[in-house]
């Protein structure tokens, strides 16, 4: 089995390459980062304390936010690619969409620009469709493909600060266009009144 991890330079991509490789010695993983150099340092890190033969992790350059770069990801790993000599294209395939950026979360103490939204959503959401689809093609002609989406904890957070009625009406399944216009009006109201707060606090201190 090979285990294609984006996003793992740090943090819970690093942590699944290295739990992956400890909890089964005949899986493989590939390290990708957008930094080629990042993802080569992790898989020489896991080499040595995970030996193989076969060599058991890999390291490759990805931008998820870059349609080419998972395109080239993907196509690397077929029969005659600059990586598809690690795998079989039958052999069980797994894509983990870990990569993902993060701002001041949960709440923002100073105006959020709109591109940092457009940019969340580029890669957070976008960058895991895209990585996901360059995949596709191996994943549904492996014997057992599987992509694996992995979330944040900041919209559980923001869940948290909702008073029950908003939240549940958020979560409905017959949620209409007025209530997105009035729940968004409550969240301004929410946080104009954290960001007050915490303007008021510094002021203090």
């Amino acid at each position: 089995r090979l285990v294609v991890v984006s996003g793992a330079a740090r943090g819970v991509g690093r942590g699944i390459c290295r739990q992956t490789l400890a909890a089964d010695p005949t899986t493989q993983v590939l390290c990708t980062a957008r930094k080629l150099e990042q993802a080569q340092a992790l898989a020489s890190e896991l080499n040595a304390k995970y030996p193989g033969p076969p060599k058991r992790a890999h390291a490759a350059m990805l931008d998820v936010a870059d349609e080419a770069s998972c395109i080239a990801l993907a196509e690397s790993l077929k029969p005659g690619g600059l990586l598809g000599d690690i795998r079989n294209p039958r052999d069980p395939l797994v894509v983990v969409n870990n990569a993902g950026i993060t701002f001041d979360l949960p709440w923002f103490l100073s105006p959020w620009p709109p591109e940092g939204a457009a940019k969340t959503l580029d890669v957070n959401l976008f960058g895991a469709e895209r990585h996901t689809r360059a995949f596709l093609p191996q994943l549904l002609e492996s014997d057992d493909g599987r992509a694996i989406f992995v979330s944040s904890g900041g919209g559980r957070a923001n869940m948290a600060r909702m008073s029950e009625e908003n939240r549940n009406k958020l979560l409905s399944e017959d949620l209409e266009w007025e209530d997105v216009v009035g729940l968004t009006q409550t969240f301004t109201r929410e946080y104009e009144e954290f960001a007050q707060a915490a303007i008021d606090a510094e002021s203090k201190g």
